[in-house]
């Protein structure tokens, strides 16, 4: 390799600008379909790979978001192949992982395809949207991050739900 992640899908990145740095997790590996555990982070010129390996499962189509004013970066849900849609969250503040709310824990319901983003005014961090696993529903919860466990699901006040949603991971060619 070239010293940096592998080819892949279905990752997130959050910006963390007090460290100069992008932080990368997990995915989908594009030539194997396989998920991606890994942390790597970009500061402009070259990647580094974090070692931590208490870190989240190895998932897709996940959601982080920096909160500046607490330094961390947040990961929100995903798909880990196994266990299926994910409602877990996890900080990294630069060294290493904290899970700091478990699946089943009061907050948004599993989902992929969300979104996450950080309110610096309100001190929160807020997912919006996402595929229900269930039944594959848009959602249009709002939930918040303050940084105790994430507040529980509302219906709004948002936008409707997003279509139509990324297409599904699937394997490569060959490997069906």
């Amino acid at each position: 390799g070239d010293g940096g992640p592998s080819a892949g899908v279905y990752h997130a990145m959050a910006h963390e600008a007090a460290r100069g740095v992008t932080v990368l997790f997990g995915g989908q590996d594009q030539d194997n379909g396989g998920g991606l555990g890994d942390t790597w982070e970009w500061d402009g010129a070259r990647w580094a790979q974090a070692e931590d390996d208490d870190g989240p499962s190895a998932r897709h189509s996940h959601a982080m978001a920096c909160d500046a004013a607490r330094g961390v970066t947040v990961l929100f849900g995903g798909d880990d192949d196994a266990r299926g849609y994910l409602d877990d969250t996890w900080e990294w503040d630069g060294v290493r992982w904290a899970q700091v709310a478990a699946e089943g824990d009061a907050g948004p319901s599993p989902r992929v395809y969300h979104a996450i983003a950080h309110d610096a005014a309100r001190g929160a961090t807020v997912p919006f949207g996402g595929q229900d696993q269930d039944n594959g529903a848009r959602l249009r919860h709002t939930g918040a991050w303050d940084p105790a466990p994430l507040a529980p699901p509302r219906d709004g006040p948002g936008p409707p739900a997003r279509h139509p949603p990324p297409p599904a991971p699937r394997p490569p060619p060959g490997l069906a």
